[in-house]
């Protein structure tokens, strides 16, 4: 199967049927490849350079290349918004992609009876993930500041996250001993560390995402053979940890070289990863980073949010909030996790889920539950939420709460994978 097809950062969306759109178009996406941008542009396809295209081919054509872009650029400078321009904004929201509006029109600025008119749907669309900018110095800035590139994207994220976590920290261990109350027979994960040492004899045990040291305590109380080792990005969540495990824990660290450095004297028998990767930007580099730790034969635990994690809650949500209908999945799957981590030399080994229902008795206890796991930031749930507008989005849940009928029942999605470094 050919999966691969050319991915472009700029879908620009513009009429091109006169020579002034043409000339334009041109001279925008010109500049805009001058800055760094992979960028398509309708009209420079062999399909709408044809006498008589069939709409299907138009429809196709430029559809293909809009799902494989990282945003759009709306052009509405025209008297009424054009009608493809305007499908395709609102294409581009349904699937979960930043849209960027370009009106260098003067009678925006005017007003009374000459003022302006565009249509407020397809300004709300644009608006709710992105704005539109009055002249093209201003979008090529604004695009900057929100695309970066991947590695400044990347450490942005990880930072939001870390930043997130720490915020949460003292209150953290209260809140999730009170969501585990409300499933029904949820999984011991503190016994399934202690089982996976037993099996697999190690000795040496690193807690990579160990947050305040829960799982860490189930470890260092099951044999005092293990050398336990905790690694958290979060120094505030560590600190706790450090309360919670003193004298007991061989090491703890939020910094990522530590392990490094241990790891390349005494390599891990056991790597422990509990609800940690999906909060994770690079998967890649943290399963090479993971992988890079183990001694040939160690072992990978993973426990982790499954892909149908609370699926009734987020679909309500999805609806309520007329959130994008695709939108990036960053909980994991079986096949996107074996796949990975299988680049990173890691073999799996063996896979369960599981699958308990939950009982949230109140709305405000669903509120927690989104502020706790950074649902508002955009984690945990493909809601498309923008980060940048948490204080919006929590009072959009809270008045959309409370027409729902509670007790709220779902269930969530828990996937435990072993791999082995082959």
């Amino acid at each position: 199967m050919n999966n691969h097809h050319e991915r472009f950062d700029v879908y620009w969306a513009n009429t091109f049927f006169s020579t002034a759109d043409r000339s334009f178009n041109n001279a925008c996406v010109e500049q805009l490849r001058a800055a760094g941008y992979v960028v398509f542009s309708p009209q420079e396809t062999d399909t709408n350079a044809q006498r008589a295209p069939e709409a299907s081919e138009i429809f196709r054509t430029d559809t293909v290349a809009l799902l494989h872009s990282r945003c759009v650029i709306a052009c509405i400078d025209q008297e009424s918004i054009d009608g493809g321009v305007a499908c395709e904004v609102g294409l581009a929201y349904a699937y979960g992609l930043p849209v960027f509006g370009l009106c260098t029109d003067i009678r925006q600025r005017r007003q009374g009876r000459f003022q302006l008119y565009r249509n407020p749907y397809v300004v709300g669309i644009i608006e709710e993930d992105g704005r539109i900018f009055a002249s093209f110095a201003e979008l090529v800035s604004g695009l900057s500041r929100r695309l970066g590139n991947a590695g400044d994207n990347l450490l942005q994220r990880r930072s939001d996250v870390i930043k997130h976590f720490s915020a949460v920290a003292g209150g953290y261990d209260d809140f999730v001993e009170q969501l585990e109350s409300w499933h029904e027979r949820p999984p011991d994960w503190g016994e399934l560390a202690r089982r996976q040492i037993s099996q697999s004899a190690s000795r040496l045990v690193l807690d990579y995402g160990c947050g305040t040291g829960r799982i860490g305590e189930c470890v260092m109380g099951h044999s005092s053979a293990v050398e336990y080792f905790g690694y958290d990005a979060s120094p505030e969540m560590l600190q706790i940890a450090r309360r919670r495990l003193a004298g007991r824990a061989h090491y703890l660290t939020s910094q990522r070289s530590d392990v490094a450095d241990w790891a390349h004297a005494h390599p891990f028998d056991l790597v422990l990863s509990f609800f940690v990767l999906h909060d994770i930007p690079d998967l890649d580099g943290e399963l090479r980073a993971i992988a890079g730790a183990l001694r040939e034969g160690g072992l990978l635990l993973v426990a982790d949010l499954g892909a149908g994690d609370l699926p009734l809650l987020a679909e309500a949500l999805r609806r309520g909030l007329g959130r994008p209908a695709v939108t990036p999945e960053r909980r994991l799957t079986l096949g996107k996790l074996s796949e990975q981590a299988a680049a990173a030399g890691l073999q799996l080994v063996r896979c369960e889920v599981f699958a308990p229902a939950v009982q949230f008795p109140t709305a405000s206890d669903v509120q927690r539950y989104l502020g706790f796991f950074g649902v508002y930031c955009g984690d945990d749930m493909p809601l498309a939420l923008n980060p940048e507008a948490v204080d919006t989005t929590e009072r959009r849940v809270q008045a959309l709460l409370g027409s729902w009928t509670f007790p709220l029942r779902d269930r969530r999605e828990f996937l435990v994978a072993t791999f082995t470094k082959t």
